[in-house]
C-alpha cells in the first residue's frame, strides 16, 4: 500500500491541509493519456486527471506547470474553463471529461450544426473571458477544448500561456508556430 502523506496543497487559490494517498498506479504507463511538450497527463481515476511536468529537471516543464497552476487559480470557477480540482506548482488535477478533447470528439462523432454552432460560441466566450482576465492562451486549437458530459466546451492546457503581461513560454516546433512580423521573411 502506498504511503500516506500529510500535505499542504494549494487548491486553486487557497491553501488546505489534507491527507493525500498517492496511488502507485497513477504513474504507470497504462494510465498515461497524453504526453505534451511540457507535461504528461495521467488518468488517476474515473473523475480526475493529473498533469505533471514531463521533465522534472527541465526548467521549461517546471515553469509551464507553475504557469498553468497560476492561470487556473486566476480563472477559477468560470464555466468555459476546465475544472481545476486542485493545483500546485508541481501538478494540476483536472476533472476528467469523458468526451475527451474537441478535436477527437469531432473526428469520432457526427455532431449536428446546432452542436457545432454552440461549441464555436462557447470557444469564443472562453477566449473573451481569458482576455478580460489578462490571460493569453498562446496555443489555441480544438484539442485544447475539453467536451464535458453535457457537450459543452471547456478551455484547458494553459502551460504555455501569458498571464498579466508575462512572457509566454510556448516554443515553436512542428506543431506550434509563433506569430511572424509581416515584414519578416516567410518560413517553410
Amino acid at each position: 500500500m502506498p504511503p500516506i502523506f500529510e500535505v499542504l496543497t494549494q487548491r486553486c487559490g487557497y491553501y488546505v491541509a489534507r491527507t493525500e494517498q498517492i496511488a502507485a498506479s497513477s504513474s504507470r504507463p497504462e494510465n498515461i493519456i497524453n504526453i505534451g511538450q511540457f507535461t504528461t497527463v495521467h488518468r488517476l481515476n474515473g473523475r480526475t486527471i493529473r498533469k505533471i511536468p514531463s521533465d522534472k529537471s527541465g526548467i521549461y516543464s517546471n515553469r509551464a506547470a507553475e504557469i498553468e497552476a497560476q492561470v487556473y487559480r486566476h480563472l477559477r470557477g468560470q464555466k468555459r474553463i476546465a475544472r481545476c480540482l486542485q493545483c500546485s506548482d508541481n501538478y494540476i488535477d483536472l476533472r476528467y471529461e469523458t468526451n475527451g478533447d474537441l478535436e477527437a470528439y469531432l473526428r469520432n462523432h457526427c455532431p449536428s450544426d446546432r452542436f457545432r454552432h454552440r461549441i464555436a460560441r462557447q470557444a469564443i466566450e472562453a477566449v473573451i473571458f481569458i482576455h478580460k482576465k489578462n490571460a493569453i492562451h498562446s496555443d489555441l486549437s480544438a484539442r485544447q477544448f475539453l467536451v464535458d458530459q453535457r457537450g459543452n466546451a471547456r478551455l484547458s492546457d494553459f502551460g504555455g500561456s501569458s498571464l498579466q503581461g508575462w512572457d509566454a513560454i510556448i516554443m515553436e516546433n512542428a506543431t506550434h508556430f509563433l506569430r511572424r512580423d509581416e515584414d519578416a521573411p516567410k518560413t517553410v
